[in-house]
């Protein structure tokens, strides 16, 4: 007798996010429209789980004729970095309200930090110097985000008198502990 099949463990669903919940309430396949348009075909898409074959087979059952694959790719292609702006976008609204005494640039920062869109970016940050009991600051890049960990970025920093990145030492960091630091104004991004 044959060992019994692995269940798939299914996720629980979320709730979509800003760029998803857009295209449902506005190219769901329920408005009967029969004029195709590219929000449709990004609906589809992402209802397809993100299959192009799927997403073409769809096209054709609703709207009855066949796109190309190469049409398909391209367009999800071209809309993936509006897809994502948009997401952005709707955070750093979010984080407008949750805290309206930040300023426009602040929440902007705090939002890319969240959503790990700061690599390469420069910094400045208020360290306290228990030696001296006094604020000391650093400069540092964000190099990377930890493969097992996607909450910790790795940053380079040194110190003033060190004028090169070559003599920087690299620390883990967690996202939120960057983003209280934002908040706090104990850290700058250029």
């Amino acid at each position: 007798m044959p060992p019994p099949k692995k269940k798939k463990l299914v996720a629980p669903t979320r709730k979509p996010g800003p760029a998803r919940q857009f295209l449902i309430d506005n190219f769901s396949v329920d408005d009967h429209s029969l004029v195709c348009k590219s929000g449709h075909v990004l609906f589809l898409y992402i209802s397809a789980g993100k299959s192009i074959l799927k997403t073409m087979r769809d096209i054709n059952h609703r709207f009855g004729f066949e796109p190309k694959y190469g049409q398909v790719d391209s367009l999800v292609r071209r809309a993936h970095p509006f897809m994502e702006n948009y997401s952005r976008a709707n955070n750093q609204a979010a984080f407008a309200a949750l805290f309206p005494d930040l300023e426009k640039k602040e929440a902007a920062d705090v939002s890319d930090i969240l959503s790990g869109t700061i690599i390469g970016r420069r910094l400045c940050h208020m360290w306290f110097d228990e030696d001296t009991n006094s604020q000391k600051m650093y400069y540092g890049k964000v190099l990377k985000t930890k493969k097992k960990k996607p909450d910790v970025l790795v940053i380079a920093y040194w110190s003033p008198k060190e004028e090169e990145e070559d003599d920087a030492v690299d620390y883990d960091m967690g996202k939120f502990q960057l983003a209280a630091d934002v908040i706090a104004g104990e850290l700058m991004l250029s």
